[in-house]
């Protein structure tokens, strides 16, 4: 078995795991690969964002992260901070934030990969994008309400707590 160590990049198995997946591939780089998730179907909640796999060899660690595509306009960004603390209270894995300068909303969650097999990290690696979409799916008409009708963080977290 062939196990991770500092030196071990997952990239190969992060564009194989993207290509069964029939994801479209936008962006990569030497550490990580990015896709517009969803984009295909109108309806799909996930349709608003960019789902990006990230393992960074030093450290091994394996990252998804999922990118609103949308900024939060200033005047909207406390309301949207506080939605976001809320929705955090309640994560196993992962957590959302919010840069305060520009408004960009993200929601990562990963794991150590040091010393795992290379059939446990493409496991993780399904895993980890499951709840990362699955989280994001549940939680992005809260963040649409805010932006669209001006609702306030408890408004909106307890109309996705009632689905």
């Amino acid at each position: 078995m062939t196990t991770i160590s500092t030196t071990t990049s997952l990239l190969p198995v992060i564009k194989k795991f993207v290509e069964k997946a029939e994801l479209r591939i936008l962006q990569e780089d030497e550490e990580s690969v990015a896709m517009l998730f969803g984009a295909e179907n109108e309806s799909d909640p996930l349709k608003h964002h960019i789902l990006r796999i990230r393992h960074r060899v030093k450290q091994a660690d394996l990252t998804v992260v999922c990118v609103w595509i949308h900024r939060v306009e200033a005047d909207l960004r406390l309301c949207m901070s506080e939605y976001l603390s809320r929705c955090n209270y309640g994560l196993r894995h992962g957590n959302f934030r919010m840069d305060p300068t520009d408004g960009e909303v993200l929601f990562s969650v990963g794991v150590d990969v040091t010393e795992a097999t290379m059939e446990a990290c493409v496991m993780l690696l399904a895993y980890y994008v499951l709840i990362a979409n699955q989280t994001w799916g549940k939680y992005l008409p809260g963040m649409e309400k805010i932006i669209s009708s001006g609702w306030d963080a408890s408004t909106a977290l307890l109309s996705v707590d009632d689905d």
